[in-house]
């Protein structure tokens, strides 16, 4: 769920908290939230531990994008199209990600969809997102995938924990996780049933046994498979994210998940990712990020006040305003924060200053405004 604002015509902010989580089982509610879109990535901005700061992290794909060579598969595809056409298609193929997570949610919290409901749901997301490209193809897809999410949530038994959580690490990244869920896996071993004939008699037997384990899957729309991104992402940030925060459903498996190109019978990929990466090659990541590519939190000219004829324009009508100074003021107003003593700066944003001497377990300081 998210509440938009636009500061600039090249950045966004909107208010953005979990789609669902299990009050049973997720016993303290995570902090809020604020998720910035900037040209130079998408930052999230949250309370320190003591909720007394403000702590302004990039995302994980912003940190993984920055960081990481450009895969083949994906140069080729833009020498393929074209630099311009490949950057639509991509926009638009994004859109549509966003539509279908957005559909898997609702399927989930609400237990139930209904397919005819589809074109309505597309027309509303189209005038909200304002998409005027043709998306006429997206009715029969949609179906298909949603359809395909439902065959998966009965092979796997999913009851889901959490759905579109966004959550900010101490180690200085943050990011919006998909769905944590208990899901029903068949597994082959030794479950202590013996032979009972025959020349194996009074030994133990290997069979099938349902066991039930506490996953993390991240979605993706594409029907191409994953690549070496998504294994960072989900084993290396993802998965320390969430046992941070909830060790009590402490996660150990993680898969992505992707709807298949099919025709007559609703299939998926579910793909393990698990071991894969690990949390100190993410902190390396975070690290060559914090030194190459931070930038200090985003400002504008906040324009507010009493106009008076005759009078020169000041401060109080036209000001450079960091972005935290106007999160900061609505926290304060909704008593999520107490309010900052007068004359008290705002700590300035400088990870390659405060590099120096740190090692990645301090990674997190890099990015805290006070």
């Amino acid at each position: 769920m998210s509440k938009q604002a636009s500061f600039t015509t090249s950045m966004t902010m909107e208010q953005v908290m979990a789609l669902y989580f299990n009050p049973t089982a997720i016993r303290v509610a995570p902090n809020p939230v604020r998720r910035i879109e900037t040209p130079d990535g998408r930052y999230y901005v949250s309370l320190s531990v003591q909720r007394n700061d403000i702590v302004y992290v990039p995302s994980v794909t912003t940190i993984v994008r920055h960081t990481s060579k450009m895969p083949y598969h994906l140069l080729a595809w833009y020498a393929k199209h074209g630099f311009e056409k490949a950057e639509e298609i991509k926009k638009q193929s994004a859109d549509y990600g966003t539509l279908m997570h957005i559909t898997i949610a609702n399927y989930l919290t609400q237990r139930k969809l209904n397919l005819a409901a589809i074109p309505t749901l597309i027309e509303s997301y189209k005038a909200e997102h304002r998409l005027l490209y043709d998306t006429s193809h997206w009715n029969q897809r949609l179906r298909q995938d949603i359809l395909a999410f439902h065959q998966f949530a009965l092979d796997y038994t999913i009851e889901p924990i959490a759905i579109e959580i966004p959550l900010v690490s101490r180690h200085g990244y943050g990011g919006a996780i998909d769905l944590v869920c208990n899901a029903t896996f068949r597994q082959k071993g030794f479950w202590g049933e013996l032979y009972k004939s025959g020349e194996n008699k009074g030994q133990p037997k290997e069979t099938f046994k349902d066991i039930t384990e506490t996953v993390l899957v991240d979605f993706k729309s594409g029907r191409h498979g994953f690549y070496e991104e998504h294994e960072l992402q989900l084993d290396g940030f993802y998965r320390p994210l969430w046992n941070e925060h909830y060790s009590e459903h402490s996660v150990k498996r993680v898969f992505n998940w992707s709807p298949k190109d099919w025709l007559t019978s609703p299939s998926y990929n579910f793909t393990e990712q698990t071991g894969k990466s690990s949390q100190d090659e993410a902190l390396l990541h975070l690290r060559k990020f914090a030194m190459r590519y931070a930038k200090p939190p985003f400002t504008f000219m906040e324009l507010d006040g009493m106009l008076a004829m005759g009078e020169e324009i000041n401060e109080r009508v036209m000001a450079r305003t960091s972005v935290l100074d106007v999160i900061r003021r609505e926290w304060e107003r909704e008593g999520i924060m107490s309010p900052r003593e007068n004359n008290t700066p705002e700590a300035v944003h400088t990870p390659s200053e405060a590099l120096a001497g740190n090692d990645e377990q301090e990674t997190a300081s890099l990015f805290t405004a006070n």
